[in-house]
C-alpha cells in the first residue's frame, strides 16, 4: 500500500470520501473488515459505501451523499468486503468511497492536505493499517459560512 493524495469534498450534510490507491499485498490475507477514519477525528469512523448491487442487481455506479457517482467497476468497496482474499504480490486499483456525518473543521482550507487511516482487518484477526493522504475540495464560500460564529437571532461575521 502507498500514499496517496485524493479528494476529499465537503458535502451535503457531512464530509465525502473518494481514495485512489493500488494495494498490493505481501502475503496471502483474507479480508474481514475495511475501515477509514479521518484522522483529525480518531473517534469517528465513516461509513464505507456499501456495494450497490446489494441494493438493486441492476445498479451500476456508487452514489456519494454530495450526488458524485462511481462506476462500480472503478470502486474497491465491494472487493474489500468481508471475504475478500489478497492473494500474494496480487495488486488491486481503484477507489475507494465513504462519508462521515460530520463536518470538516472551518480551519481546513481548499488544498490542505489531511490525513487519513485505512485499516484492513483479516481473519486471524490482524491490523493492517495504512496512513493515506487526502486534499481538501471545498466551495470557499462554505468555508466562509462555517467559520461565522451565530449568537441568537443576530449573526456576527
Amino acid at each position: 500500500m502507498c500514499n496517496i493524495v485524493s479528494p476529499c469534498f465537503n458535502g451535503r450534510g457531512g464530509t465525502a470520501l473518494t481514495l485512489s490507491l493500488d494495494i498490493i499485498s505481501k502475503r496471502r490475507v483474507v479480508i474481514r473488515s475495511l475501515g477509514l477514519k479521518f484522522l483529525w477525528d480518531p473517534g469517528s469512523e465513516l461509513i464505507v459505501l456499501s456495494d450497490p448491487k446489494n441494493r438493486n442487481s441492476l445498479e451500476t455506479c456508487y452514489v456519494l451523499p454530495n450526488g458524485d457517482e462511481f462506476p462500480r467497476q472503478q470502486v474497491l468497496n465491494h472487493l474489500l468486503e468481508d471475504g475478500c482474499v489478497l492473494q500474494r504480490e496480487s495488486l488491486i486499483q481503484g477507489s475507494l468511497l465513504g462519508y462521515s456525518l460530520s463536518s470538516m473543521p472551518p480551519e481546513f482550507r481548499y488544498g490542505k492536505i489531511v490525513g487519513v487511516e485505512m485499516v484492513l482487518l483479516d481473519t486471524s484477526g490482524h491490523a493492517h493499517r495504512q496512513e493515506l493522504l487526502a486534499m481538501v475540495f471545498r466551495d470557499p464560500a462554505s468555508s466562509v459560512k462555517a467559520s461565522r460564529k451565530k449568537s441568537g437571532l443576530i449573526r456576527v461575521a
